[in-house]
């Protein structure tokens, strides 16, 4: 079979649209956005994310997410606080739950958030917890209060790998 230069062109063409409609998109977390700064608000977006998204939250004085139902996290997506007030991240508090269980052999990115209060009960990893084989990645995240038989804030599967930069649990 013989390609001609018109039809290498077309098969070029079509290769990067087809690259910019699976391209990676923001998915934003504000007071007057689709996605309001609450708990349904938040499920929601993740929700809607696509592999490669980035949930950003950006909720100015309101920076007090609380967590009721643990958030399952199921695709490679990634998440990043902007607009802070002063110093003050948006904060993922835990109420009687985990904040966030990301699912095996799913790949996190956590940048600039505050998780606190998560708790596993008779369960590991109070306010995170990573499946086996799962990624999690973490920048300028703080981890506190969680509580959980093993791992009150971070709790790692067997297999799974978590790296921390700018961070404290």
């Amino acid at each position: 079979i013989c390609f001609g230069p018109g039809l290498l062109g077309l098969l070029v063409l079509l290769s990067l649209l087809t690259a910019q409609l699976v391209a990676a998109n923001d998915i934003r977390v504000c007071p007057t956005g689709q996605y309001p700064c609450t708990e349904a608000g938040f499920t929601s977006a993740v929700a809607a994310a696509l592999p490669g998204d980035t949930i950003v939250t950006d909720c100015g004085s309101n920076n007090v997410i609380l967590i009721h139902t643990t958030l399952v996290l199921t695709k490679d997506i990634s998440f990043r606080t902007e607009g802070f007030v002063g110093s003050v991240k948006i904060i993922f508090r835990g109420v009687s739950t985990r904040v966030f269980d990301i699912a095996p052999t799913t790949h996190v990115y956590f940048d600039g958030l505050f998780i606190e209060d998560g708790d596993a009960g008779s369960g590991n990893g109070g306010n995170v917890f990573v499946g086996a084989g799962a990624t999690l990645a973490l920048n300028d995240v703080t981890l506190s209060g969680g509580h959980a038989v093993q791992g009150g804030n971070i709790r790692c599967d067997k297999g799974c790998q978590s790296t921390w930069q700018d961070g404290s649990s």
